[in-house]
């Protein structure tokens, strides 16, 4: 039989290929899966990769330390449990002397010492490990020789990463970036926390590319001059949480360096603190006014008066919310007293004296 070339169908060349692994979704649903494990109970995972970011001066670099102390020593950190292990702290940005000054504290206030299991490259060493001199390299030599290595820390990352060149966007960028760190993470079991820059608007430095890639975030804000700060925290493996932190010293004058305490929900301890402020001064404007046999109601106007360093628009809100809890009685909304059943006042509360000065 003869086929004419116009009839000939082409030869259908098979290419070899990988098949992609796969489970149907009914496969899956029969699996068990264990509940996500935490190297820092409720914030970090013990396996993934990080950031903890801050505005400047907001204390990143020392809850870093208190943080490697407390996974070194198996204690908690600001209040939670952690998980025992190795820890490389790659302190990109300090010498020698300058850790030494600083864990001097640390370990005072924690209560430990002799961290033999934390171990540090710093600028006093004799090269850093960082991307471009083959720190990714060399931080999975040190997983293979530590058998309980836990956590590394980069401080950080713009040092570890160095300047980025080439045509790509600032977003492909900062992934290309993170996610050979994120790799490490993944395929050894442990944590890799970054430590990274906050700006004005209190989002991550860079492109969204560096909080999209990482499996969990921490932001601390405070304010050079407040006791106090805020920890924001969210990640893939549990819900996101804001608490109100503060520094805690040897002594008030120590320049060593502190370590963190939680105070808790920063809700919570925003509405206490804002209450307390109000309270104080409004059971002062009260009492002078009782003793001169007046109506005790005051206006937001006194009430800034006696508080000028807070914003008159800042106390309306804060009026408004505590008026809603009733922990102020309010009429109009213009004129303000104390809710005895909240807080206690200074002088003795007579009911012909709790009404608004147009009530004579």
């Amino acid at each position: 039989m003869t086929i004419s070339l116009a009839d000939a169908q082409p030869l259908k060349v098979v290419k070899p290929y990988r098949k992609i692994p796969t489970k149907t979704l009914a496969e899956i649903r029969k699996m068990d899966f264990p509940p996500p494990e935490f190297l820092v109970e409720g914030l970090i995972p013990k396996v993934g990769m990080g950031l903890l970011v801050g505005n400047p001066k907001a204390g990143k670099s020392f809850m870093a330390l208190h943080l490697i102390h407390c996974v070194s020593k198996g204690i908690p950190f600001m209040g939670r449990e952690c998980l025992q292990g190795s820890i490389m702290y790659l302190a990109l940005e300090d010498p020698r002397e300058r850790i030494d000054f600083r864990t001097q504290a640390t370990e005072e206030l924690l209560g430990v010492s002799n961290c033999d299991t934390l171990e540090i490259n710093c600028q006093s060493d004799e090269w850093l490990a960082t991307a471009k001199n083959g720190g990714l390299e060399s931080l999975q030599g040190w997983i293979d020789e530590t058998p309980d290595a836990r956590l590394i820390v980069i401080d950080t990352i713009q040092i570890f990463s160095g300047v980025r060149t080439g045509g790509a966007d600032a977003y492909q960028k900062d992934v290309e970036a993170f996610t050979p760190i994120q790799t490490l993470a993944m395929r050894n079991g442990i944590s890799v926390i970054c430590i990274h820059h906050m700006n004005k608007q209190g989002a991550v430095m860079g492109s969204q590319g560096f909080e999209g890639t990482a499996d969990f975030t921490m932001k601390l804000w405070k304010e050079e001059e407040e006791p106090t700060g805020i920890l924001q925290a969210k990640g893939r493996d549990f819900e996101e949480f804001t608490e109100t932190v503060e520094r805690k010293k040897v002594t008030p004058d120590d320049k060593r360096g502190y370590i963190w305490s939680s105070l808790g929900s920063a809700k919570q301890y925003r509405t206490t603190l804002e209450s307390n402020e109000v309270w104080n001064c409004a059971n002062l404007i009260e009492m002078d006014k009782h003793s001169t046999k007046q109506p005790i109601a005051w206006t937001l106007d006194e009430l800034h008066e006696a508080l000028p360093k807070i914003k008159k628009d800042t106390l309306r809100h804060r009026l408004v919310r505590m008026v809603k809890r009733n922990e102020l009685e309010s009429p109009n909304k213009k004129y303000y007293w104390i809710n005895i059943l909240y807080f206690q006042v200074g002088y003795d509360r007579q009911e012909e004296l709790t009404r608004c000065p147009y009530d004579r």
